[in-house]
C-alpha cells in the first residue's frame, strides 16, 4: 500500500494484527496469481477478501471497547481519467463504510472512515484500478461509423459503469460477511457497533466537509457503459498489496 497523508482523529488499532492479515492476504493472492486453474484462483482471492473484511469487523468490535474514531486520509488520484478513478474509489469506500470527497483541481480524494476500513478500501481500489486498465487496454481505441475517435467518451462511460457495478458487488459481499460474523456470535453486538461507527463517519464528514456537492457522471457511450459493467463482473474482489494506481 502506498503512503498516504493521514490526519488521525483516534487510535489506529493493533498494527501487528493488521500486518499479519496483510501477510496472509499477500500469500493467498500470490498463490492465486501463480495458478493456471481458474476455480482455484477465484477461491484463493475470495478468501483474501474475506480476511480483509473480517479483520475490519474484528477491529470494529475491539475499537468499540477501547474507544477511537474515524480519520481523514488524503489519497492521490492521478491519471487522464482521474474522475473515473475517484468514482471507483468512492464506490469501494462506501462498501467499506467510508466516505470520499473528490477535489478535481488538486487531483486528490479525502477519504473519511475508520483506519481498517480505509486500509481495505485502498488495497481493493488499487487492485481494481489495475484490472480496469487491463480491460481498457484490451478494448483498444474506439471509433464511430465515420471513423471519428470515440475513445474518450467510451472510457469515461467505462469508468462510470465499472465503478457502479463494483460498488454493488462489494456491498453485497460485505453484507454477507457481516451477516455471517453476526450469526456466528449473536452476543457480539456487531450490528449496533457498525451503526454507531457509521454515525461517527457521517459526523466527521459533516465537520470536515460541510459544503460537499454531489454530481452524477455524464455518460454518452453505451458501448463504454456495457464494457465497464462486463469488466466489473469479471473483476476479482481481492487485492494486490503494493500495486499503485495505473496511469
Amino acid at each position: 500500500m502506498s503512503p498516504a497523508h493521514r490526519h488521525t482523529l483516534g487510535p489506529t488499532g493493533d498494527t501487528r494484527s493488521a500486518a499479519r492479515v496483510r501477510q496472509r492476504v499477500a500469500a493467498l493472492l500470490a498463490k492465486a496469481e501463480s495458478t493456471t486453474f481458474a476455480p482455484e484462483a477465484e477461491a484463493l482471492t475470495a478468501k483474501a477478501q474475506d480476511l480483509l473484511a473480517r479483520h475490519a469487523l474484528d477491529a470494529a468490535l475491539g475499537a468499540n471497547a477501547s474507544g477511537g474514531g474515524p480519520e481523514v486520509r488524503t489519497i492521490a488520484v492521478p491519471g487522464t481519467y482521474a474522475a473515473g478513478r475517484a468514482m471507483l474509489l468512492g464506490s469501494v469506500a462506501r462498501a467499506n463504510r467510508a466516505s470520499v470527497v473528490w477535489d478535481p483541481q488538486a487531483l486528490v480524494a479525502m477519504a473519511v472512515g475508520f483506519p481498517e476500513d480505509l486500509d481495505a478500501t485502498e488495497v481493493l481500489w488499487r487492485s481494481l484500478l489495475t484490472q480496469a486498465e487491463h480491460a481498457l487496454t484490451a478494448a483498444g481505441p474506439q471509433r464511430d461509423a465515420r471513423g471519428r475517435s470515440r475513445t474518450r467518451s467510451f472510457r469515461s462511460a467505462f469508468w462510470a459503469s465499472f465503478a457502479q457495478r463494483i460498488g454493488q458487488r462489494l456491498a453485497d459481499q460485505q453484507r454477507r460477511t457481516v451477516a455471517d460474523v453476526a450469526a456466528g456470535d449473536p452476543g457480539c453486538g456487531l450490528l449496533p457497533v457498525l451503526a454507531s461507527r457509521q454515525r461517527d463517519v457521517d459526523a466527521a464528514m459533516a465537520e470536515h466537509f460541510p459544503r460537499v456537492t454531489t454530481r452524477s457522471p455524464r455518460v454518452s457511450s453505451g458501448e463504454g457503459w456495457s464494457a465497464g459493467r462486463a469488466a466489473a463482473e469479471r473483476a476479482r474482489l481481492g487485492a494486490t498489496p503494493g500495486v499503485g494506481p495505473a496511469r
